[in-house]
């Protein structure tokens, strides 16, 4: 069956590279599956079929916001598994409902996140609505963006992530989402000047909706420039500007404090961002884990490790990364490697800041970790 399902699935991609693709170079990132740089037309110059007054749009689309308004109300397991049903319902009345394919593919995101599973699975599944969609209509901007996260996390081909993001900027270019994209990939190639230039730009066009994904990416960018002092004074600015609310990223501001030898200081933060272990994720749970082992405390260290490898078990995305970092500080490199070789099997984000991470900064002659990178595509 299973074998039948990948067959399947790459025949419905040749059947869509005859319908307004152009190939270009691919990288296979699972068996019996491969991703291909999409080419399209100039922006606006698409041949698209206008179906949207006839019968079975005007139907398509009733479901189609009937979807939006379930998810919109509760992103819990039930909501997201029932607006799943109502999207595939819309696409069966309206297979050009390209709208419909785009909020399929988002949505299945969605579910993987809701149960810790996002893998090169989802992003095979996002792939496959993603490129129906823009097969349709090219020129959707946020389908777009999203389409970038497979060339950005599952192939590294950052080429083919440029291109699309700078296509989704020429459609909308006002847009935090997608600026800040861009600046987290030019980051992750190593291009840190333009990288601040598009964080700065994300900033600008932020919302108050998009607070919290500007404070990530100025942190995360501020990090792995390891540019430590601009963070701290980022997160103190919030505390002065927002008195009632606590806007500040805890985990990545005790990391940078860390990197500059304030281990007391990054564990007290550390443990702001995760008030309880049973409620914390892999990321901050492993952040603590390696915060109690630099200050010595191995006790409490390995006891919260313990937290993240049941984690691991139970197929917690995002967990073999950060258990790589905390056998970093352990000083066992075997299994540091045996962790985040696995991070690169199974697509993890921040694979992407191998060069970058300055946690990697004493292994990096470690030909293992040159391998590791080779591997990585990076």
């Amino acid at each position: 069956m299973k074998n039948t399902a990948h067959c399947l699935l790459l025949i419905c991609f040749l059947m869509l590279s005859n319908i307004g693709f152009g190939l270009a170079q691919a990288r296979v990132f699972s068996p019996g599956f491969s991703i291909e740089c999409p080419v399209f037309p100039p922006v606006g110059q698409a041949n698209n079929t206008d179906a949207r007054t006839s019968p079975t749009r005007t139907a398509s689309d009733s479901l189609l916001t009937e979807a939006r308004i379930i998810l919109g109300a509760n992103r819990d397991e039930a909501s997201i598994k029932k607006t799943i049903v109502m999207l595939e319902q819309a696409i069966r009345k309206d297979s050009t409902n390209e709208i419909a394919y785009w909020a399929l593919g988002d949505t299945r995101r969605f579910l993987d996140e809701h149960l810790l599973r996002t893998s090169k699975q989802t992003y095979e599944t996002m792939a496959f609505y993603l490129q129906k969609a823009l097969s349709l209509n090219p020129d959707m901007p946020d389908a777009l963006a999203l389409l970038s996260d497979v060339f950005t996390y599952t192939t590294r081909d950052f080429d083919c992530s440029e291109q699309l993001l700078l296509r989704s900027l020429q459609i909308r270019p006002q847009s935090t989402y997608t600026a800040n994209k861009y600046a987290i990939l030019l980051a992750a190639r190593g291009d840190l000047k333009k990288a601040c230039r598009y964080r700065d730009t994300a900033i600008i066009y932020a919302k108050e909706n998009d607070a919290m994904l500007v404070v990530e990416c100025i942190l995360k960018l501020g990090y792995m420039t390891h540019d430590y002092e601009l963070m701290l004074t980022y997160c103190s600015e919030l505390k002065e500007n927002n008195p009632n609310y606590d806007l500040v990223d805890h985990t990545l501001k005790g990391l940078a404090l860390a990197e500059q030898g304030k281990f007391d200081q990054a564990l007290a933060e550390q443990k702001l961002a995760v008030p309880n272990l049973q409620n914390g994720n892999a990321y901050t749970l492993a952040c603590l884990a390696r915060a109690y082992l630099q200050v010595g405390d191995k006790a409490n260290g390995k006891q919260v490790l313990k937290q993240v490898l049941s984690r691991a078990a139970k197929g917690e995305s995002g967990t073999e990364y950060q258990l790589a970092t905390v056998y970093e500080a352990l000083g066992d490199l075997n299994k540091t490697f045996y962790w985040l070789n696995k991070a690169v099997d199974d697509a993890e984000q921040w694979v992407i800041w191998l060069n970058q991470d300055p946690r990697w900064k004493h292994i990096r002659n470690d030909q293992r970790f040159k391998d590791l990178k080779t591997k990585a595509w990076l």
